[in-house]
């Protein structure tokens, strides 16, 4: 997951907090273990006949996955900065 590498890397070489930066990867990590035992936990965003994609917010943090319902596979999309301008944004919305 390099999105969160470069969270890290962004809080502690931007921001010069290094504590800071491990407890919310720590954070989001733990929240992502989460969705192998309850991957409809968090907030539906869209639903097709094989994938459901799905949000939830840590911090100021948003985490996109999608469900793969036939093969029962989660796949984490994009982890971003609600803050942060996205190039793309409409290819996040539109999921």
């Amino acid at each position: 997951m390099f999105e969160l590498d470069d969270i890290y890397f962004y809080i502690r070489e931007n921001l010069k907090e290094q504590r800071i930066a491990k407890t919310i990867v720590k954070k989001i990590k733990e929240k992502i273990r989460i969705l192998n035992d309850f991957p409809f936990a968090y907030k539906l965003i869209k639903k097709t006949k094989n994938f459901e994609y799905r949000k939830f917010i840590i911090k100021n943090y948003i985490i996109i996955y999608k469900i793969n319902l036939k093969e029962k596979e989660i796949n984490i999309l994009h982890i971003y900065n609600q803050k942060q301008k996205i190039k793309n944004k409409k290819e996040y919305i539109k999921i």
